[in-house]
């Protein structure tokens, strides 16, 4: 079988040059560039350990992504296992991690007798059942175990940003759990530089990449072009409202500032 490559994942790190995929921790913020982003992003995994109570000695790290957030977890003296599905994520994961336990698994269908003494979801929450990883987290975690659930949740059920979770919706789903919040962090405005630096980077260089490519087409091969503008005319629509509106909106602070709120749960079973 042909190996799936990760592009994205290729990308971020290829060409940005970041090892994190998460929005970062933009503390009071100084210039908005991408050397700063990776200084925010290793601020984003120091936030979180703070948060981490002191009792916890056990972490299983759901969505490990390419392990950036396992990696100092195990330097700061945790017993860290991880999880993803993701077989590009995983092998980058293993080849910087080789000493923690990782399963390529989704979530849900991760099966032990183990418990741990805490669940890290970081940017990993929202593409998982709220219920489903409700009942899976209550199962794996130890009597007086933690959730440290780290994401953004939409405001409402407006379909901007339609992929994560409505945050009303997640706190009515905890209710049906012996699950109690002992404390949330806001930090929607430590993130929006992230926005910010996204908007920039896509309209000033994405963008005009895509229109050069895109025009270079037209003018040496302009019979394929034509024949694939009438064949995939409603596709090629799609994508040129993804690209032209749907990216930018998602890409506009004020807007996300709007609709979502990035939040820090800590969350014990009791």
């Amino acid at each position: 079988m042909k190996k799936k490559i990760d592009y994205g994942l290729k990308f971020y790190r290829e060409v940005f040059k970041l090892d994190s995929l998460h929005f970062g921790y933009w503390d009071a913020p100084p210039e908005i560039t991408l050397a700063n982003l990776r200084v925010a992003q290793d601020k984003y995994i120091e936030n979180l350990i703070s948060l981490i109570p002191s009792s916890v000695k056990t972490i299983l790290d759901v969505g490990c992504g390419t392990g950036p957030v396992a990696k100092k977890l195990e330097e700061k003296g945790y017993l860290v296992e991880s999880v993803t599905p993701d077989e590009s994520q995983g092998e980058v994961f293993r080849e910087r991690n080789p000493d923690i336990e990782l399963h390529l698994t989704r979530f849900e269908d991760y099966n032990t007798d183990k418990k741990y003494n805490l669940l890290l979801f970081a940017e990993s929450f929202q593409y998982m059942n709220i219920d489903l990883v409700l009942g899976k987290s209550c199962m794996l975690l130890s009597d007086g175990g933690y959730l440290l659930i780290s994401d953004y949740f939409r405001k409402s059920h407006a379909k901007y940003y339609k992929t994560c979770h409505v945050e009303s919706d997640f706190l009515n789903m905890l209710k049906k759990y012996p699950l109690e919040i002992l404390n949330v962090q806001d930090i929607t405005e430590k993130v929006i530089p992230t926005l910010v630096l996204g908007s920039k980077v896509y309209n000033e260089y994405a963008l005009p990449i895509l229109e050069i490519i895109s025009g270079y087409a037209r003018s040496k091969f302009r019979i394929i072009t034509r024949l694939l503008n009438f064949l995939f005319y409603f596709q090629l629509k799609k994508i040129d409202g993804y690209l032209y509106s749907r990216m930018q909106d998602k890409l506009n602070p004020e807007k996300f500032r709007k609709s979502v709120a990035y939040k820090v749960f800590l969350v014990k079973k009791i």
